[in-house]
C-alpha cells in the first residue's frame, strides 16, 4: 500500500524546537507521527532519542580529573555566562549543550572553569586549530601548560586540529597538556598520539529511531492509537587513548 502524507515521519531535530515546548513540536510535525532527536524526557506524547550531549560531555571531563588535570579548557562552545551573547547563546547548537555538564562535573572536585577558558569556534578541522592558537596566544603565553592541563574538545573534528596546532608550537600531547575528543570517529584513532573520545553509537540509535519510525507509520496507516511515548538514548562509552594518558 502506498504511503498517504499523514503516514509520513516528520523528524524534528531538537536544537530547532524550545525546550520544554511539546505543543509547538505537534505544530511543526502537521498532525503526522513525531520522533524529536534530542533529550524531550518530559514530553508525554512524542517520542524521542537523546544525543547524551550533556552526559557524554561529563563523562569526558571525569577521566582527565583521574589523570591528574586541574586546570581545564574548553574548545567549542562560549562559556554559560557569555553564551547569551556569543554565535551558540540561544543554548542551541552541539557546543552548548554538551558545555552544559562539564562545570557541573568538575565543580564536585572544587574546580571551576572562568570564561576566558572556553574558547568558541567552529565544528571543522580549521575551527580547532584556531581556537588552539587563541589557546596558545591567550592563555598559555603567561602561564605555560603544565601536565595538569585538560583540554575537553567537544568534537573530535576539534580535537584533531587543536592536536596539530598545538604540537606545531612545541607542545606535546599528553606531556604538557593531556586532551580529550568528543563523537568517536574513526580519524581519531590515526592521530600520532592518538585522541581519547567519547564514542556514540549511531549505528544502534539509526536502528532504534527507524524502528519507533516504522512502529509508528504502521499504526498511523491501521487507523490505530500510537504507541506510547518512549524515550532512549544513544548509548556512549569513552575510549582512553595517548592523548589523555597520565605519563
Amino acid at each position: 500500500m502506498s504511503s498517504k502524507p499523514t503516514e509520513v515521519i516528520a523528524v524534528i531535530l531538537h536544537h530547532h524546537v524550545q525546550a520544554g515546548h511539546e505543543e509547538q513540536v505537534l505544530h511543526h510535525g502537521s498532525g503526522k507521527p513525531v520522533l524529536v532527536i534530542g533529550n524531550r524526557e518530559s514530553f508525554v506524547n512524542i517520542n524521542s532519542m537523546d544525543t547524551i550531549c550533556a552526559r557524554g560531555a561529563a563523562a569526558a571531563a571525569e577521566p582527565l580529573w583521574q589523570a591528574g588535570c586541574r586546570r581545564f579548557f574548553v574548545l567549542g562552545a562560549p562559556h554559560p555566562d557569555e553564551q547569551n551573547t556569543k554565535r551558540n547563546g540561544n543554548g542551541n547548537g552541539f557546543g552548548p549543550r554538551r558545555l552544559t555538564a562539564i562545570p557541573q562535573t568538575l565543580n564536585r572536585h572544587g574546580i571551576t572553569i572562568p570564561p576566558n577558558q572556553c574558547i568558541d569556534c567552529e565544528r571543522t578541522l580549521e575551527g580547532g586549530r584556531e581556537a588552539a592558537w587563541r589557546l596558545l596566544d591567550r592563555e598559555f603565553q603567561t602561564a605555560p601548560p603544565t601536565p595538569e592541563c585538560g583540554i575537553l574538545c567537544l568534537s573530535d573534528t576539534i580535537a584533531i586540529g587543536a592536536l596539530h596546532e598545538l604540537m606545531e608550537h612545541g607542545i606535546r600531547i599528553p606531556e604538557h597538556a593531556k586532551l580529550i575528543g568528543f563523537d568517536g570517529i574513526p580519524f581519531s584513532e590515526c592521530t600520532n598520539p592518538a585522541i581519547s573520545t567519547v564514542a556514540m553509537d549511531v549505528p544502534a540509535m539509526t536502528r532504534t529511531v527507524i524502528d519507533r519510525m516504522v512502529d509508528m507509520i504502521g499504526s498511523a496507516a491501521r487507523h490505530e492509537l500510537p504507541p506510547n511515548a518512549m524515550h532512549d538514548h544513544i548509548r556512549f562509552q569513552v575510549i582512553p587513548r595517548t592523548s589523555s594518558a597520565n605519563i
